[in-house]
């Protein structure tokens, strides 16, 4: 798994409203059907070594994407707005997880219908969030 995707959902964790706003969690790539709901799921989507010296990264630069998941939209994209607020909170160039950060931003936000596929058929609503965070290599 991605090192910035687990450094955000460690951030994430430790803000305050996160039980409130999350009661399903954040879980890497997976969730258990029947997990409660809001929840957030993520996965790493791209990774690019910069600004090389001597063939060593000084700055490494993730996406990574987020699906907030509720039972409608609305509590979708207020999941989402609540995730995108904490992201856009984060200083920059502040170590978070024992790494140097410098910018954690929002790229793009988009959201679809979904089913559950435990053949109950019920939709549920997903809202998209691409974060894309720059650090120092460790």
């Amino acid at each position: 798994m991605s090192l910035l995707a687990k450094i955000v959902r460690a951030y994430l964790v430790g803000r305050p409203g996160y039980a409130a706003a999350i009661p399903g969690g954040i879980s890497p790539e997976v969730v258990a059907i029947g997990n409660a709901m809001p929840y957030v799921y993520y996965s790493g989507v791209s990774k690019s070594r910069t600004n090389t010296c001597g063939n060593v990264p000084v700055l490494i630069s993730e996406r990574i994407s987020f699906a907030c998941v509720a039972a409608t939209r609305a509590e979708a994209q207020t999941l989402a707005d609540w995730v995108a607020t904490q992201i856009l909170a984060s200083p920059s160039r502040t170590t978070l997880s024992g790494v140097l950060v410098h910018q954690l931003r929002i790229e793009e936000e988009g959201d679809q219908a979904e089913f559950t596929g435990d053949g109950s058929d019920e939709p549920i609503r997903t809202t998209g969030l691409d974060v894309v965070g720059v650090y120092e290599p460790v």
